[in-house]
């Protein structure tokens, strides 16, 4: 067993935390229900034990140094991660319920086969897994993370990539056999199953990268139905473009085909949250356990992609 590391004393890093938070001594201990002289003398015991300053003394107040930032930012997570634990057993109940916004295709092909995994190996976990095309809203409480499929350009929340998958415009054989297909720009003339309007983006991007003109001609079909959406598909009633991973088994299949092989293959699936979502334990352990088993999920679209090509 490695050897503990020595800790400065717990009553310092206490003090150094609130001070940190307030930038101002007396207003810490208020916090701590003990007077100002005894926190300056906690941070002073402190910097002696670390040899460094952690506070910049200024007339109207304090400033974190760069030690002092670094400091803070363990600290801060430390003592939340103990109050979490001493809430949940003062409260008796240390289970936890981590909230999870996916797209459908992605919950039913990776997350529920995958939730008994993460629950046995964190007992005091669960998983509650709902449904979103778009970007959920986070500061409600109703969800923790989502699973999206973009480029990871999500302003103001964390985009940690799983893995990617290429997409193109797909479609039923049939659906180009009779008037037949001469390029990405004859796509125009058919209608375009489109399940939200968020993925409009996708066609213009591929568009772009073809360098066809057209783009602003489509006529977008809204089916906001995953399963409506493949049935019409299917049946010739018009193009999607949907991710590699998700139709990849049509594809294999033949019953949709690839009529332009170019792909974006910018695009891929996101664990997507705020910041402080991590605030708490069960969100921590279900971020380390998703990215954990990015590789896995990398590998199943690599052979989605291998069978849609053979």
């Amino acid at each position: 067993m490695a050897e503990r590391k020595r800790l400065p004393p717990l009553k310092a890093l206490q003090a150094f935390t609130s001070a940190a938070h307030h930038l101002n001594f007396s207003r810490a201990a208020e916090e701590l229900c003990v007077t100002a002289a005894a926190v300056s003398h906690q941070i002073r015991l402190l910097e002696r034990t670390l040899n460094t300053v952690l506070f910049e003394r200024l007339p109207r107040g304090l400033r974190l140094t760069p030690a002092g930032l670094s400091l803070q930012s363990v600290t801060d997570r430390a003592f939340a991660e103990i109050g979490e634990v001493i809430d949940a057993i003062r409260a008796d109940d240390t289970n936890e319920t981590v909230h999870l916004a996916s797209l459908p295709h992605f919950s039913g092909k990776v997350m529920f086969p995958l939730r008994r995994q993460f629950m046995d190996s964190h007992p005091r976990f669960d998983i509650e897994i709902s449904h979103t095309l778009t970007v959920p809203e986070f500061g409600d409480g109703s969800s923790d993370f989502a699973v999206l499929f973009g480029k990871g350009d999500w302003p103001g929340l964390e985009c940690e990539l799983l893995f990617l998958s290429p997409v193109g415009p797909a479609c039923a054989p049939s659906l180009i056999s009779a008037k037949g297909f001469g390029g990405p720009a004859d796509i125009a003339a058919y209608p375009i199953l489109l399940d939200h309007s968020c993925f409009r983006q996708i066609w213009i991007d591929w568009f772009g990268l073809t360098r066809s003109e057209g783009w602003e001609r489509l006529n977008y079909v809204p089916c906001n139905d995953i399963h409506a959406l493949l049935g019409a598909a299917r049946q010739g009633y018009g193009f999607i473009m949907e991710p590699e991973f998700m139709i990849g088994d049509l594809l294999a299949a033949g019953k949709l085909i690839y009529p332009v092989q170019l792909r974006l293959m910018n695009y891929g699936y996101y664990l997507v949250y705020p910041k402080q979502a991590l605030h708490k334990a069960s969100s921590r352990a279900f971020r380390d356990w998703m990215l954990s088993r990015a590789e896995g999920f990398r590998l199943t679209a690599e052979l989605e992609e291998l069978s849609a090509a053979i």
